[in-house]
């Protein structure tokens, strides 16, 4: 086959292994889509003094998405409405989230991550951290297992070096 033919079909093969230009991450069985993360970002641009970037509102939703696989894994309830209201009884957090309800989405791994520490054994949840499987579309960077958060530029390009 001449190259010219071929280079139809190397692109068909290459955008068929490329993650969906609408999946931000996918968690086990979770996808989290580039439309969630726009919405947590529109919601709540800024917490504190910490505005709020598609790269942090993706690692919070991520982070959400794998104390939920930890839960599971280790049959540790996780419910929303207690989450809710952990943050709402929070002297950091409660009264922001009094004045700004729309950030509290962005703030459920917090809440997740206290429930998972005080009803969890650290073997247990660590065994269960190892089991879950995190992808991260390339435009954001990539998923760094040991720091448990995204790395790198973000840029599906890779820089030249000099020499």
């Amino acid at each position: 086959m001449k190259p010219a033919r071929l280079a139809p079909l190397l692109v068909v093969a290459l955008v068929g292994c490329s993650p969906s230009p609408t999946v931000a991450a996918q968690v086990g069985d979770t996808t989290i889509t580039t439309a969630r993360v726009a919405d947590i970002v529109a919601a709540c641009p800024a917490v504190g003094t910490t505005q709020v970037t598609d790269s942090l509102a993706l690692q919070t939703l991520i982070h959400a998405e794998i104390f939920r696989e930890v839960a599971d894994i280790t049959s540790i309830k996780l419910d929303d409405k207690e989450l809710r209201s952990i943050l709402l009884a929070d002297e950091n957090f409660g009264p922001f989230l009094t004045q700004e309800p729309d950030c509290t989405d962005l703030l459920l791994a917090q809440a997740a991550s206290t429930v998972l520490g005080a009803k969890g054994e650290p073997a247990q949840l660590d065994a269960a951290l190892a089991q879950v499987q995190v992808e991260v579309n390339p435009r954001y960077g990539t998923w760094s297992t040991e720091k448990l958060g995204i790395e790198g530029s973000g840029s599906l390009s890779t820089p030249v070096t000099q020499g």
